[in-house]
């Protein structure tokens, strides 16, 4: 009796919080919209998929053990380790701590491929990775060649310009842009060297140190028996003077044919390019006799300070049809005479003038003959027997300056209002 009056108090409470729910009676039959234990089971053990509702809860017939049960799910499932998972994964509650190696190689030269790979833990397991760091395009690539960057297969269209071989000119060569076989080559030359580079010049970085001796014109005089015989410097026996030693580079000229005409004349020993014929003169069908027209003579400054010599030079061009335009008597340029073809002439200096003269008396057969100019009357025919202007002032007196007698073979001082005959020159 005490027993049900002691619990009567505790039925009373559990009556009182009874709560009840709505109806219990399912709204529809039962449908198939998940997966089954087998279906799970078959993706852990196998990863292959299922769809979702392929099953029929309707009995086919008696009941049968064909479902997998939770257990076997469960031992299913395998077991996840931070070793498994790469380093910033994190999958089942697991976060990895497994370091991507990517594989390295070598070749094997007697077997011709290439050996196992192995990664960077030296544990040879073939084992390659890739990864989304290429920054190749189709231009890095060689045309008609094929490569995987960041997973997508790239032809390549870099032009394939084989071997390129380049000659050093004046100006920079523009390479080829595309792949280059190394078969090619920038052209080198044995003489690029210092001592064949003038002082002070450099080129493709080559700085030179040559310096050329002074060249000093010969003065053509063979002629040694003006002085007393006695032993000379060279150990010879003669008169010691200048046609003894022959001193200085010998005048070696050319001419200059332009448009079928000898129009000027080089002088290899000084380097200069001189007027063949006298101011107002012309050579004809290389006839080498420069008389056509007439020798003018000038002023070297008038009283109104004209420098009428100097000018002369100054403005003459010569043409491309062989003919001088712009001096005094032509008053002209080369528009209608096909353009020029040498300018920059200018009267001479007094030492370069005196270059021409030939310090020899006697006959020279084609140089110089007795009672004619002391100059190659080959080279320079037709020179009159005046003085001829040079550019030079006499620093003492400068209403004077100095010209070349060719006739006497001296050079001396005038007035510079006086007239006298023009040769110019130029560098060649």
């Amino acid at each position: 009796m005490k027993k049900l009056l002691l619990a009567s108090p505790l039925l009373f409470l559990a009556l009182a919080t009874v709560a009840y729910a709505g109806s219990l009676r399912p709204s529809a039959s039962p449908a198939a919209t998940s997966y089954t234990l087998t279906d799970i089971y078959t993706r852990l053990t196998t990863n292959e998929t299922a769809t979702a509702g392929d099953h029929d809860f309707a009995p086919s017939g008696a009941p049968d053990a064909s479902f997998k049960t939770l257990t076997q799910i469960y031992d299913a499932i395998p077991t996840i380790t931070a070793t498994k998972v790469f380093t910033g994964s994190t999958f089942l509650g697991v976060t990895g701590n497994l370091v991507l190696a990517c594989a390295t190689e070598t070749f094997d030269a007697t077997a011709n491929k290439v050996a196992n790979a192995y990664d960077d833990n030296g544990n040879g397991s073939n084992r390659w990775c890739m990864k989304d760091t290429g920054d190749a395009t189709e231009g890095d690539i060689l045309a008609s060649k094929k490569a995987w960057v960041d997973g997508r297969e790239v032809t390549g269209s870099m032009t394939n310009v084989g071997a390129q071989t380049i000659t050093p000119t004046t100006s920079d060569t523009a390479i080829t842009a595309g792949y280059h076989n190394g078969a090619g080559s920038c052209v080198g030359d044995a003489n690029l060297v210092v001592g064949n580079i003038k002082n002070a010049v450099s080129i493709f970085g080559v700085t030179g140190t040559y310096s050329a001796a002074p060249t000093v014109p010969a003065t053509g005089q063979t002629t040694a028996n003006y002085g007393t015989s006695r032993t000379c410097a060279d150990g010879g026996t003669g008169t010691c003077e200048d046609g003894y030693y022959h001193t200085g580079t010998a005048l070696s000229y050319a001419n200059v044919e332009v448009n079928g005409q000898y129009v000027a004349v080089n002088d290899a020993a000084t380097g200069l390019m001189w007027q063949k014929c006298p101011a107002g003169l012309s050579d004809t069908n290389k006839a080498n006799t420069c008389t056509a027209g007439s020798a003018v003579t000038l002023v070297w400054k008038t009283a109104g300070n004209v420098t009428e010599a100097i000018n002369y030079c100054e403005n003459l061009r010569l043409c491309n049809d062989g003919t001088y335009q712009g001096d005094k008597t032509t008053e002209g340029d080369c528009t209608d005479h096909s353009g020029d073809v040498y300018v920059n002439w200018r009267l001479p200096n007094v030492k370069e003038l005196f270059s021409l003269t030939i310090q020899e008396a006697g006959a020279i057969t084609g140089v110089k003959v007795a009672g004619t100019p002391f100059i190659n009357q080959t080279f320079f025919p037709a020179t009159a027997s005046s003085n001829y202007w040079s550019s030079t002032t006499r620093p003492v007196n400068t209403i004077y300056a100095f010209y070349v007698n060719f006739l006497t073979s001296d050079a001396s001082i005038s007035a510079k209002t006086a007239a006298a005959n023009v040769r110019c020159v130029r560098g060649q």
